[in-house]
C-alpha cells in the first residue's frame, strides 16, 4: 500500500485588466520633439501595448517644435503593425510652430 500524497491546489487570484489599459488613453505632448523625446515615447508606447492598451491618442497642441526625427518617430508609431492603434491630433503646420 502506498502512502497518500497531499496535494495543494494553487490558483491565481482573479484580476481585472492591468492598471494602464484605460482605453482610449491620451498623452499630451509639449515642448520640443526630437530623437530623445521620440525614443522615450516609443518605449512608453511599448510598455502600454504590453500592458494591453488598445488605443492611444497623442495630443500635439502643446508642441512648440517638431524636428525631422520627431516626425519620423510619430509616423512610425502611427503606422506600427502592433495591436495598439495610435492617432496623432492637434499638429499645427507652419514655419516656426509644430511639425
Amino acid at each position: 500500500m502506498t502512502p497518500a500524497r497531499n496535494t495543494l491546489a494553487c490558483s491565481q487570484p482573479e484580476r481585472g485588466p492591468p492598471v494602464d489599459t484605460h482605453t482610449p488613453r491620451t498623452i499630451i505632448l509639449a515642448g520640443q520633439i526630437d530623437a530623445p523625446e521620440m525614443t522615450s515615447l516609443a518605449n512608453y508606447c511599448e510598455h502600454l501595448q504590453r500592458g494591453g492598451q488598445l488605443e492611444l491618442r497623442l495630443d500635439m497642441t502643446g508642441v512648440t517644435d517638431c524636428h525631422r526625427a520627431g516626425l519620423d518617430g510619430l509616423l512610425a508609431l502611427a503606422a506600427s503593425p502592433g495591436t495598439m492603434v495610435v492617432s496623432v491630433d492637434g499638429a499645427r503646420w507652419g514655419t516656426s510652430s509644430t511639425c
